[in-house]
């Protein structure tokens, strides 16, 4: 549309986005923001992102398209999840408009009762990143995984109870740019 948007310079730290370990230097943890509903971004939109550095420096840039947001069909909202010791799970998606890949998060939400204060509790969310930067719509999880990720991620102790309160499955999608950025980033790591 040619509609200008500037962007906010932000110390991530101070948005709730501390840095995480990795290529770039931890301190400040420069990011720059638009608001959704200032930018409205829409699926099939072609973006053009212009950096002005210094002024010895020349301009940067780089485009990117908007992808769409792919649908969970399997599993539905209310379906009974089983993850069977010797068999597969199958979650499907629809294909996104504009998507290369896809990643698939499972959060798992539980409660911890602490026995000798029953009043303590503590909502917990374990995520599990079932799988990263695919480019198929179905995925089969072993089961066995399921429980393996379970185990090495609650440690035992035998003075807290804890309950189930449910699961969230997320599957994001990434456009083609975003695509061969992770697959040199796999490649070198």
């Amino acid at each position: 549309s040619g509609q200008e948007t500037p962007l906010e310079e932000i110390d991530g730290a101070d948005d709730g986005y501390p840095r995480q370990d990795g290529l770039f230097a931890s301190e400040p943890n420069i990011l720059y923001k638009v608001l959704a509903s200032e930018a409205n971004f829409q699926p099939g939109e072609r973006i053009r992102l212009e950096i002005t550095r210094s002024e010895h420096l020349p301009t940067v840039t780089a485009e990117t398209t908007i992808v769409g947001r792919p649908t969970i069909n399997r599993p539905q909202s209310g379906d009974k999840l089983r993850f069977p010791t010797n068999g597969f799970y199958r979650i499907l998606w629809s294909e996104s408009a504009g998507a290369a890949f896809y990643d698939v998060i499972m959060y798992l939400h539980y409660n911890e009762y602490h026995l000798s204060d029953p009043s303590n509790v503590e909502c917990k969310v374990l995520a599990w990143k079932i799988a990263g930067v695919i480019t198929q719509t179905e995925l089969e999880v072993p089961g066995t995984d399921f429980y393996k990720f379970i185990a090495a991620s609650i440690p035992t102790n035998s003075d807290i109870r804890r309950i189930f309160k449910g699961l969230d499955i997320q599957v994001r999608a990434g456009g083609s740019e975003l695509y061969e950025f992770q697959r040199v980033q796999l490649a070198n790591s």
